[in-house]
């Protein structure tokens, strides 16, 4: 439905938005407290809001005024944990402004979740003018105390606005809603503006849309508004806020459905229902009726993936000691629950009781939605085949299916976010020429220059004279985090060399930088003084002024070398000396005096460095429960909750996570073998921010002062293993069976990013980082280069030629990092997982100096299975400054086709794209589906729009060609050009005037990119091609709209 309305210059438009649970995480004060993406002074020009950074965590010091009422909370998410919301209370009167400026802009966005109990909930979020008076606000979208939602605006009729109120007909309902509402100037009317809401519903499968047509002063806009002055009878909240330009707030994201699993079965009983398969508890069983004593009985349990995939094996866990486990049964597949069919060689009969759950693998992968057990002969209760005799079974499973339907971690999540490399110094002696010591830092620039994170954890070296005068000689020199928790008094000389030796270090994209801070003894390790040597009492106050005077000098350290603050490992390493030898220092003393010992401690760092961070291995988890001698460090953390003060921060940077990830799948009976899945990451976030918060002393402190980090294990396998260590060696033989160690030498570092507010740290042992300068691990660069850190990597225009490594310019693509490794043969080779580009669809070849591209994609152990099992994104491209119709772009890309294939649903896409969108949705790219079939292709908010390429001839194989697109703003002229490189003679040439009917567009990121629903592509269908070059021209500016 459309509408038409005429707003005054002093009424100005407020449209409302609100939010379920995360798919792009957005985290860190940074970001909540907008300081990266706009600036304070002069006003904002937008600014996204999760309600997770310590300004608006303190809402009266943050960005946000109280307008009338009171104040809400920031409260924690519900379930899932994911993070915080703006939460109003029952009966609660809460309205927020928040300073904006609009002015200039021809395209603004309002967006967000709302979470309503129901009909009833008053809440709305807007714009409005300088001139807002109480509730009165332009247009605003949201909760009005009715049925549905509801856009309402003011039309200026005299000096008297009216207020006017549209059903948007998406209907209240209890739980999470998106709202967002685009404001587009018409580019032929610049007066006119078209005003777009979406809703979504809590189940997230349909979303309402509709338009409104205004007239008003964008240049009045001085504030966005939230809440309203009318009561709600329950609590409502709003979360994932952003307003402002679309430069800031990116394009609409696509309505996603999330993939569901579930279980049917022929019959049930009461107490064993069908669900239980699927609960993932081994101790709860689903049982069919009853046969008594006869076993020649047909029952079946299915389960329903929810969606068609490729499957390849089916594991089933029976109720404890095998009972009534089928004797005689087949698996069967079905495409809609329906119509089932035997997978072929699944035919079983004569079964024994299993002791443990039964993997079925399928010789050919089958494409299903369902898989169930048919049996056609049960099994008993009793012994010996006696009893009575049911179907009964605890859980069925598709091997990895939850992690193949998950999407994989998005740009979004990884922006602004930070990466430092950290546990080479388990391995690496300090001694050692290559140790990343300030010395060595500061005299290879090259280390930094090519490392592969946004930063390193540096060992602040002590003079060597210094620790001889005192006694320890079995090393030339210790590291601070050695010794500094220890009664020997360091003093500042000790240090000052290593200090100006980090003042000389080029950091480069190295931009968070920690010193490492440890807690344990080493002293006690150098064996001069047996494990007597300069240990610390911690009831003796004398021994902990020592260690809190060393604590002020290493925070001195950290800020005089611009480092970030200290990676503090609270794990324990040493004992004490004394009775039963403990382990130190947690394992000794008062719980009182530990926490008057980490005010104190505390208190010394912040004296130096008041803003610092610190990044805690351990902190408030369950360390004390299930370890030994771990029972003082909850006290000392509360005693450092309890000391410290704004604006420094403590990141309890959770260790445990880097196993999560380190095996493919998690087979009963292994070993610190966790899945590498979402559910994991998430349930760590949840522990951190929801339960172990209640550890300490004061939970309010802590939600105000503690943020979510995490860590993983990653060993750069193959590029850069110390010389003599052979690939795929890096742990024990036992890649799937019982190990303590793990089946693959690397977690899934990019969730881990994706569900920490910002830092993540990892751990190697087996990785030359020096060797980066000459190899770069493409995986982990494309990691880090889009989390974002510098500020400067989106560019206005860039020319690559592919001759070195783009990953060193900024280029990045998407992966599953639980996918990239591969095994040579399944009798052969190393028994680790190897990483190789061969698991992804596109590569840079320094031979071919292009980015070669295939249009398919293959999983398993040895990539035997070809396609994925949803729509994932998949681009390989470099971030852009965003580029929308305002402003005139002109590209050319060299390229040459090996391969058309067969598949047009899977046609080649290169141009640009926007990185919150699908590539069909927000892009102006050409497609290529054949060797005649071209098309340049807008889509933007409106309807899509192609514009021929047709060639005289059909294209070649093997041939050269360079494509060049040109849109001229002012006149929307659009036109692409296809040309033979071998003779710059143009193949063929279109031009033609863009449609408004396209609708804005918004494009941040250049290069190729692969049709998320062409995830089942085959090779024999599948197209090959080069990406050889790519150039885009800096914007000329904008034209103007009136």
């Amino acid at each position: 439905m459309k509408h038409s309305i005429r707003l005054s210059a002093a009424w100005l438009l407020v449209i409302g938005i609100a939010a379920a649970v995360r798919c792009d995480v957005l985290l860190g004060d940074d970001l909540a407290g907008s300081d990266l993406l706009v600036s304070q002074e002069p006003v904002a020009t937008g600014f996204i809001e999760t309600w997770e950074g310590a300004a608006t965590a303190r809402l009266p010091e943050g960005p946000w005024q109280l307008a009338g009422g009171v104040w809400g909370a920031v409260a924690q998410q519900d379930v899932s944990g994911a993070g915080r919301k703006y939460a109003v209370a029952p009966g609660q009167v809460s309205q927020l402004r928040r300073a904006v400026s609009c002015a200039g802009q021809d395209h603004v966005v309002l967006e967000g979740w709302l979470h309503d109990p129901g009909p009833g909930t008053y809440s709305m979020l807007g714009l409005a003018s300088s001139e807002m008076v109480e509730d009165a606000a332009a247009v605003r979208i949201g909760a009005a105390g009715q049925g549905t939602y509801r856009v309402q605006y003011f039309e200026a009729r005299g000096s008297t606005p009216t207020m006017r109120d549209i059903d948007t007909g998406a209907a209240v309902e209890p739980g999470w809603h998106f709202l967002r509402l685009d404001l587009v100037r018409d580019i032929d009317l610049p007066d006119s503006w078209l005003a777009t809401w979406r809703i979504w519903n809590a189940a997230r499968t349909a979303e309402k849309r509709g338009s409104v047509v205004l007239q008003f002063d964008v240049d009045a806009v001085a504030w966005a508004t939230l809440g309203s002055a009318q009561a709600s009878a329950e609590g409502y909240a709003w979360d994932q806020i952003r307003v402002g330009s679309i430069h800031l707030a990116g394009p609409p994201p696509a309505l996603e459905t999330p993939v569901t699993f579930s279980a049917v079965a022929s019959s049930q009983l009461d107490g064993w229902e069908v669900a239980k398969l699927q609960d993932g508890d081994p101790n709860t069983v689903h049982s069919s009726h009853g046969h008594g004593e006869q076993s020649h009985a047909t029952e079946w349990a299915a389960l329903d993936i929810g969606l068609a995939a490729t499957v390849s094996s089916l594991r089933i866990t029976p109720r404890a000691g095998g009972l009534c486990f089928p004797v005689d049964y087949e698996l069967q597949y079905s495409t809609d629950m329906a119509d089932w069919h035997t997978v072929p060689g699944q035919v079983h009969h004569g079964q024994p009781r299993p002791e443990g759950a039964v993997t079925h693998l399928f010789a050919v992968p089958v494409h299903a939605r369902g898989l169930r057990v048919h049996a056609t002969r049960l099994g008993s209760d009793g012994p010996d085949g006696a009893g009575e005799h049911y179907l009964q079974l605890a859980d069925l499973e598709v091997p990895r299916l939850k992690l193949d339907t998950q999407p994989w971690i998005r740009p979004a999540e990884l922006r602004h976010k930070s990466v430092n490399s950290t546990g080479i110094f388990s391995t690496v002696s300090l001694e050692r020429a290559e140790a990343p010591t300030p010395k060595y830092l500061a005299e290879h620039p090259d280390y930094l220059a090519h490392h592969p994170f946004d930063g390193v954890t540096v060992a602040m070296m002590i003079d060597g004279d210094f620790t001889r005068s005192q006694g320890l000689v079995t090393r030339s020199q210790f590291a601070f985090h050695e010794i500094g928790m220890s009664s020997l008094p360091i003093p500042w000389s000790a240090v000052a060399e290593a200090v100006a030796d980090l003042k000389r270090v080029r950091w480069g994209h190295c931009t968070d930088n920690f010193m490492w801070y440890g807690v344990s003894n080493f002293t006690n390790h150098s064996w001069e003084d047996g494990d007597r040597a300069w240990w610390v009492d911690p009831q003796s106050a004398d021994d902990w002024q020592v260690v809190v005077t060393n604590a002020a000098v290493a925070a001195r350290a950290a800020r005089e070398a611009g480092l970030t603050g200290f990676l503090v490992d609270t794990e324990q390493y040493t004992k004490y000396p004394t009775g039963d030898r403990p382990e130190y220092p947690w394992g000794l003393g008062e719980a009182a005096v530990w926490k008057e010992r980490g005010r104190q401690w505390i208190e010394a760092v912040q004296g130096e460095y008041p803003d610092i961070v610190l990044q805690f291995f351990f902190s408030w988890g369950d360390e004390f429960r299930v370890w030994p001698h771990y029972q003082n460090l909850v006290p000392f953390m509360n005693g450092v909750l309890e000391g410290i003060r704004h604006p420094a921060r403590i990141v309890h940077a959770f260790e445990s996570t880097f196993w999560n990830g380190q095996a493919r799948e998690t087979p009963p009976g292994t070993i610190r073998h966790y899945p590498g899945d979402r559910e994991p990451f998430a349930a760590a976030r949840h522990a951190i921010r929801n339960v172990w918060r209640n550890e300490a002393d004061d939970p309010a402190k802590y939600d105000d002062f503690v943020d979510v980090g995490m860590a993983a294990w990653v060993e750069s396998d193959p590029w850069n293993l110390w010389p003599g260590l052979p690939t795929g060696f890096l742990g024990p033989t036992a890649p799937l069976g019982r190990s303590s160690w793990p089946s693959m030498p690397w977690s899934n570092l990019a969730a881990t990013l994706a569900y920490s507010d910002r830092y993540v740290w990892t751990w190697s042992e087996k990785t030359n980082y020096p060797a980066t300068a000459l190899a770069l691990n493409p995986f982990l660069a494309s990691i880090a280069n889009q989390t974002f850190n510098t500020g400067t990597e989106a560019v206005r225009s860039f020319h690559e030629d592919f001759a070195q490594d783009p990953m060193t310019r900024g280029w990045y693509f998407d992966f599953s990092f639980m996918e990239i490794g591969r095994r040579k043969a399944p009798d052969d080779g190393p028994p680790q997982m190897v990483m190789t580009t061969d698991a992804v669809a596109y590569a840079w070849s320094p031979t071919d100096r292009a980015v070669r591209v295939r249009g398919h994609w293959t999983r398993g152990e040895f990539g035997e299975l070809e396609g994925l099992v949803v729509p994932q994104r998949r681009r390989y491209v470099r971030p852009i400054t965003p580029l929308t119709r305002r402003d005139d772009i002109r590209m050319e890309m060299d390229f040459t086709i090996e391969d058309f294939g067969q598949d047009a649903a899977n046609p080649m896409l290169l141009g640009l794209f926007h990185s919150r969108a699908v590539a069909d949705a927000q892009a102006l790219c050409v497609r290529m589906a054949s060797d005649r079939d071209i098309v340049l292709c807008i889509a933007g908010d409106g309807v899509p729009w192609n514009l021929p390429l047709t060639p005289a001839a059909p294209l070649s194989v093997g041939r050269g060609y360079r494509l060049v697109i040109e849109y001229h703003a002012a006149t929307r002229r659009i036109s692409g050009a296809l040309v033979d490189r071998s003779d710059r003679s143009e193949v063929c040439r279109a031009t033609a005037t863009l449609p408004a009917t396209v609708g804005p567009f918004v494009l941040d990121e250049a290069g190729l990119a692969q049709r998320e629903e062409a995830f089942a592509a085959t090779a024999a269908d599948s197209y090959r091609l080069r990406l050889e070059g790519f150039q885009l021209h800096p914007p000329r500016p904008a034209a103007a709209d009136n």
